[in-house]
């Protein structure tokens, strides 16, 4: 059985309110909770939120949705609280800031973990096509080795070319985690990590531990809402 968690915080340091930001009309947290309902291989989908009046809105819309503390320090945390006591094998956690998400990644993220015992978080990544993305530290990059086992996640560019005629080929990370249950109980209760601190990416915080994250490469290539600024990104974009 496979749980969804979408971790819906208000108060976001780059973009408080976040998630009701609407967009065609409709608040970003819903277009996200209809993209994951649509997931073919998920049993259930959960908004958890800290927030009374995201709360109210997913209830009014039919969202199954639960109240957590505010105090909370993550998403995955979030994502652990909800699902802790449910009995599900695997659970998404799904950022409720990628609107454009497609049911299928979704579904490749869950096929992962069931094609593979050994691996205890699987993720999306895309080909970078637009090197400005290379140097915004916003858009997190990937590396991984020949199992397309994550070795590294960073804001800065990785790998570093020494060689500028090289062919140059960056992956960025489209925010999306699958974890087995197991897993995610052992990462909550790991302490945040030297390198977690320093590049804010938590993450890094399960490399650091020795779990195994399995990166899948996708041609979506993610139009994740961080700061206000990106609305101007979706202005023409109508594919919901």
């Amino acid at each position: 059985m496979n749980l969804i968690v979408i971790p819906a915080r208000y108060g976001s340091t780059r973009f408080p309110g976040k998630p009701l930001v609407k967009i065609n009309g409709k608040e970003m947290i819903l277009h996200v909770y209809d993209r994951a309902k649509k997931v073919k291989n998920a049993h259930r989908v959960i908004i958890a939120t800290d927030n009374e009046q995201i709360y109210n809105v997913a209830k009014k819309y039919g969202a199954e949705v639960e109240m957590t503390d505010v105090d909370i320090k993550s998403g995955t945390d979030r994502v652990w609280e909800v699902a802790k006591n449910k009995n599900f094998e695997i659970v998404v956690n799904l950022q409720g800031d990628e609107p454009f998400i497609k049911p299928d990644i979704i579904n490749l993220a869950i096929l992962e973990l069931e094609n593979n015992k050994d691996i205890d978080i699987s993720t999306p990544i895309t080909k970078i096509n637009d090197l400005k993305e290379v140097h915004d530290p916003n858009v997190v990059k990937v590396v991984f080795n020949k199992e397309k086992i994550a070795i590294y996640f960073s804001r800065s560019p990785i790998p570093y070319y020494r060689d500028e005629n090289s062919e140059k080929n960056f992956f960025k990370h489209i925010g999306l985690y699958c974890f087995r249950k197991s897993s995610l109980g052992k990462f909550v209760n790991f302490p945040q990590s030297n390198l977690e601190k320093i590049e804010k990416l938590e993450q890094l915080r399960a490399i650091e531990n020795g779990l195994k994250i399995k990166v899948y490469e996708t041609n979506y290539c993610g139009v994740a809402i961080d700061t206000p600024s990106d609305l101007e990104k979706i202005k023409n974009l109508t594919s919901f």
